[in-house]
């Protein structure tokens, strides 16, 4: 019983010999804690892993991308044209995260551009003012200056 490419396995130790030891009871300590450390890493691994990211607070990009989404949503309520706005990318808005770990106020600046009642495309800036409660956004103030 041979384990594929033993010499360039992780389980190199784990050799046709190492493993009739083993079942003799005479194996090297080194075989076991190679495979030891293995599992350990895998189960650390997955506990990280496992942990729960649906709320946005534990990464701050995916909190950052949300509230801009929010930010759209709640400036296109107030556009004579939703369907023709055309934001700004997030990365070129200024996004004010809260101050403190606890705080959920966040404050997205930014532009839209859009038809108007006429037809003509304007840009109009604003400034949205949030509150994240977890899985959703409240929208605490907002203002809307066409330009």
């Amino acid at each position: 019983m041979t384990l594929p490419n033993a010499a360039s396995s992780p389980f190199s130790c784990c050799t046709e010999r190492s493993v009739v030891e083993a079942r003799a009871g005479n194996a090297k300590m080194g075989c076991g804690v190679t495979i030891l450390g293995v599992v350990a890493i895998l189960v650390i691994v997955g506990i990280y892993n496992g942990g729960d990211l649906s709320d946005n607070s534990k990464d701050p990009g995916l909190q950052r991308s949300s509230a801009c989404k929010a930010a759209e949503d709640f400036v296109e309520r107030q556009l004579v044209s939703p369907g023709t706005a055309k934001h700004q990318s997030c990365g070129a808005r200024t996004v004010s995260a809260p101050v403190f770990s606890s705080g959920t106020t966040w404050t997205v600046s930014g532009y839209v551009d859009s038809q108007n009642r006429l037809g003509g495309v304007i840009r109009s800036n604003y400034v949205a003012v949030m509150e994240d409660e977890g899985k959703e956004w409240r929208l605490v103030d907002l203002s809307v200056n066409e330009r």
